[in-house]
């Protein structure tokens, strides 16, 4: 008969040699070796690898199956076998296991779920291991986050970290997992600067796995994307695609979508063509539907970047068909959610190819030449002028009967066009048809951050006039809370963004403390921080906000002026003061002394 010890050992190295389904036969044998007099103990551990082994081959309902006679000991009257530490550690790992297993079957059932968990805590209550309860909150808070109940998920995932850093020898996953899910779950809540701060103090943890560190690199590439800064983002990238390469071929499928995201936030197409391609590869050596979706979506996402919009459509129709086949715990919904994201996307850029055509008809290359020479080439121009255009763009929408939240998705897209009129095509449809309307713009405000983030807004033009014909005229019919959020963007480092903190209400500052109580506070506070950039055009947007905020407070403004007066440039200092041509002079001689005093 063969010795169920041996097989074992040889199915682990099996295991970890990446020899799965050699691993798989191997313990199996071994699981059919032992018999009622071999050492409970090592039958455990054979049935907790076969079950783990099954879980990976995609069985999870047979891993439920074997572990459930190990579950059963925690009731039976060999009880007093399973009290020693060694048996006692299997034990928590196998109800790990089995609610790991449980989780990944079709119709989940989550209260049976949530039972075991309770009946696995209170076995190690009675057991006086209260210290390896980490593992089963953690299982505990995935299950709220599969059931979108965040607030919950995150209470235990704190509570398992917490534990976890203060004890030793638990059969759980340990501190530093809980500490990625921990900050998974503040992405999953907008969270982001906690996830961010909770993913860098990882990534500075000694002997972090690969598995980890590519975990953190992921998360953390994502959020920075999140909130906009492309740079660290795409450094992020790199490194999980790094560390991926050294994984199996999901993880690597994962690390190049988030370069695909990052490397088209940068605008570097090639590269996210690259990327995309590589993707679709192994999606290919995987020949599983979710894989081949997902693929086909990364690269639907670069087509429609390059506005290659027939390319666009194929990968999108490939990866509806994909996403049709796979299994719903494999995120067959959420696939079919992107592919109507996607095509709506290419509906929108189809229907706009309509208006731009129109747009180049009236274009007029004197009026080309004359805008690209005064804008510096800062932006490209077709030569339409504003009447012209505000009539084409009128009339194209109107012919299309489009609802409000089509109308604001259709102008963010062509806020990303790459002509200025098309741009200004997109800020005139937000002024004609929402900006009068009772359009609710606040989920909007995280759609133009990252249009600014993302340097689809780059020049004083299209700043300007998004702010005066949007950002003001929405903020004078929303409350206060919505003209500080994007006064938050003072902090931005993005230089557009920090100009359009002020810029949007230009139009509104002559009305002081009349717009709403502490609204001059507010603006001037926006001013202290634009102020500290030498950039042309922070200089310019703040001394253009003091100047309007002039008019309804000029004492504070010139106290203002005179505290920040190192900080003014002679072109933002007369900008601010302008209007008020006595004050300027005075604090022209005041900033010359200030200036030579520095030598």
């Amino acid at each position: 008969m063969a010795d169920p010890e041996h097989l074992y050992e040889k199915a682990r190295k099996a295991h970890h040699s990446g020899s799965f389904d050699e691993a798989l036969r191997i313990i199996e044998r071994a699981e059919a070796a032992t018999s009622e007099y071999t050492d409970l103990g090592l039958r455990v551990e054979i049935a907790i690898e076969h079950a783990n082994l099954l879980r990976m081959a995609g069985r999870e309902k047979k891993a439920m199956t074997v572990l459930n006679w190990v579950l059963a000991l925690v009731h039976s009257d060999r009880r007093e076998e399973i009290e020693e530490a060694a048996t006692a550690f299997y034990i928590v790992r196998a109800y790990l296991e089995f609610i790991g297993a449980g989780s990944q079957v079709e119709d989940v059932d989550y209260d049976g779920l949530q039972q075991v968990i309770d009946d696995g805590l209170h076995y190690l209550e009675e057991s006086g291991l209260s210290d390896w309860r980490d593992g089963l909150l953690c299982m505990r808070a995935n299950i709220h986050t599969a059931r979108e109940e965040l607030e919950l998920a995150l209470v235990n995932m704190k509570e398992a970290f917490e534990v976890a850093e203060n004890s030793s020898g638990s059969p759980g996953f340990g501190a530093t997992t809980y500490l990625r899910d921990l900050a998974w779950i503040h992405r999953r809540l907008d969270q982001n600067e906690e996830a961010v701060r909770l993913l860098r103090g990882l990534l500075r943890r000694p002997r972090l796995s690969n598995v980890n560190q590519l975990a953190a690199h992921t998360y953390l590439g994502h959020a920075l994307l999140d909130m906009g800064d492309i740079i660290d983002a795409a450094a992020h990238a790199e490194s999980a695609h790094l560390v991926a390469a050294k994984l199996f071929p999901k993880q690597r499928m994962a690390a190049l979508g988030l370069l695909v995201e990052a490397r088209i936030a940068l605008r570097d197409l090639d590269g996210a063509q690259w990327a995309a391609n590589q993707i679709l590869g192994i999606a290919k050596s995987l020949n599983r539907p979710h894989s081949l979706a997902l693929a086909n979506l990364d690269n639907a996402e670069v087509a429609l970047a390059k506005r290659e919009l027939d390319s666009a459509e194929s990968f999108i129709d490939a990866a509806t068909t994909y996403a049709t086949q796979a299994d719903e715990r494999r995120g067959a919904q959420r696939y079919t959610t992107m592919c109507q994201e996607r095509s709506d996307k290419l509906r929108r850029l189809r229907s706009i190819r309509s208006l731009q055509e129109e747009l180049q008809a009236a274009a007029v290359p004197k009026t080309r030449d004359w805008w690209n020479n005064y804008l510096k080439g800062a932006i490209e121009f077709r030569g339409v002028n504003m009447a012209e255009n505000r009539r084409i763009t009128a009339r194209w929408a109107t012919s299309l009967g489009l609802e409000p939240e089509e109308i604001a998705q259709t102008a963010l897209v062509l806020l990303e066009e790459e002509f200025a009129e098309d741009k200004l095509a997109g800020v005139l449809l937000f002024e004609a048809f929402l900006v009068e309307s009772d359009y609710d713009p606040t989920e909007l405000l995280e759609s133009f951050q990252l249009l600014f983030d993302y340097e689809f807004i780059c020049d004083w033009n299209t700043t300007d006039w998004l702010c005066v014909k949007v950002l003001g005229k929405f903020a004078k019919r929303m409350d206060p809370e919505f003209a500080r959020k994007i006064m938050a963007w003072k902090s931005a480092k993005n230089l557009w963004r920090r100009r359009a903190a002020g810029v949007a209400f230009v139009n509104l500052a002559e009305q002081g403390d009349s717009f709403y109580a502490g609204f001059s506070s507010d603006l001037l506070k926006v001013c202290a921080r634009t102020i500290k950039s030498q950039e042309r055009f922070a200089q310019t947007g703040t001394g253009w906000v003091l100047r309007e905020l002039a008019k309804a407070d000029r004492t504070r403004v010139l106290e203002f002026v005179d505290i920040h007066l190192a900080d003014f440039t002679a072109e933002g200092l007369k900008y601010a003061l302008e209007k008020l041509p006595d004050d300027l002079q005075r604090m022209r001689a005041a900033r010359k002394k200030l200036v030579a005093s520095k030598g």
